[in-house]
């Protein structure tokens, strides 16, 4: 069980992180004239 959940929330992190930097990404392209 401690593991198992250990796990999740290590992945749920990882995912937050990976959508933040999306976000940030998707935020400076739209700031930057093409």
């Amino acid at each position: 069980m401690s593991t198992n959940s250990l796990r999740y929330k290590a992945r749920s992190c990882l995912i937050d992180s990976l959508i933040d930097r999306s976000q940030a990404q998707i935020q400076i392209g739209m700031q930057k004239p093409i």
